[in-house]
């Protein structure tokens, strides 16, 4: 195909080199397992844990270009099955105690990320020999980086009076990722020793391939989250309520080149949101069953949501 010209191209792939491929089915195969204790030390404690993992391996298909993006104009197209060899892990340590008039709850959330092929690299079908700075012998891509996050998710709430009851909530959060920055480029042509008077990577000077060239050798991104929630319940009808969230994102961005940057910005973090309401108090004499969060009670006394978002 290197000594083939443009208009050839379709005819000779289609004839010589579509009918020696060896089909390649797309799948992904899902395997999860999860593993939950709870104990109750008293009728109104309880102490609970919770372990999830997921396992997905596979290929999928994905399109790639061969050349300066996301505006090229030319170049070479090639379609890959990208490997997929995630592992999802999810961790949650926590206790709950209520009485009749109150209640609290406190818990630990870690939320993991493991991608264990973290580079794809590829040959150009169209390019044997000869690479230049336009023509690359191969190609390279940054898949997923691993990365965690964790939370800390306190709730309460407690009768202010008969008939108003106040409820809050706050979770911070910690993501972390510091996958490590790959060359700018697998061209070895992008190289003054080899191509004379071309302006490289780095100070100019340096080979695109090398990891010299670039500025920090990994992401060290980190991102600090904060929700708040108020919330009053008067008689029958909600009041009104408060809610305050704040982000504090960090992570370097800077020296790359538009054409070479990989997604920092994109970075796989996972999110959690946490709320809890509480019933009101019953009117004297309507109930007497005693308000602790007993499991078998917890349902009718306490709804609890959790909202774990991961990505890929």
């Amino acid at each position: 195909m290197q000594a083939s010209t443009a208009p050839n191209l379709p005819s000779l792939i289609n004839t010589q080199v579509v009918s020696q491929f060896n089909f390649i089915t797309p799948s992904i195969i899902r395997k999860a397992g999860t593993a939950i204790a709870s104990y109750n030390p008293t009728a109104a404690w309880n102490l609970n844990a919770l372990y999830w993992r997921e396992k997905q391996s596979g290929v999928r298909p994905i399109g790639l270009i061969m050349n300066t993006s996301p505006s090229a104009t030319s170049g070479f197209g090639v379609e890959l099955p990208e490997p997929i060899n995630y592992y999802n892990n999810l961790v949650r340590v926590g206790t709950e105690y209520g009485k009749r008039s109150w209640a609290f709850q406190a818990a630990y959330i870690g939320s993991f990320l493991e991608n264990h092929t973290g580079v794809l690299i590829w040959d150009n079908p169209f390019r044997l020999t000869n690479e230049t700075v336009s023509n690359p012998l191969s190609g390279r891509m940054d898949l997923y980086p691993s990365n965690h996050a964790n939370y800390l998710s306190f709730a309460g709430a407690t009768d202010v009076s008969k008939y108003l009851r106040f409820m809050a909530s706050i979770t911070p959060g910690w993501l972390r990722q510091n996958d490590p920055f790959i060359p700018y480029s697998t061209n070895t042509a992008i190289d003054p020793a080899i191509t004379p008077g071309i302006t490289a990577c780095g100070d100019g000077t340096q080979a695109c391939t090398s990891l010299a060239a670039l500025p920090v050798p990994s992401l060290s991104g980190a991102k600090q989250t904060l929700a708040m929630n108020r919330l009053p319940r008067c008689g029958r009808k909600s009041g009104d309520g408060y809610r305050q969230g704040e982000q504090d994102a960090r992570s370097w961005l800077g020296g790359y080149p538009e054409a070479e940057r990989r997604r920092p910005a994109g970075d796989n973090y996972q999110g959690q949101g946490q709320d809890a309401s509480l019933r009101k108090k019953p009117e004297a004499g309507t109930d007497k069953r005693p308000r602790h969060l007993h499991p078998r009670l917890r349902k009718k006394n306490v709804t609890m949501r959790a909202l774990m978002i991961q990505s890929p």
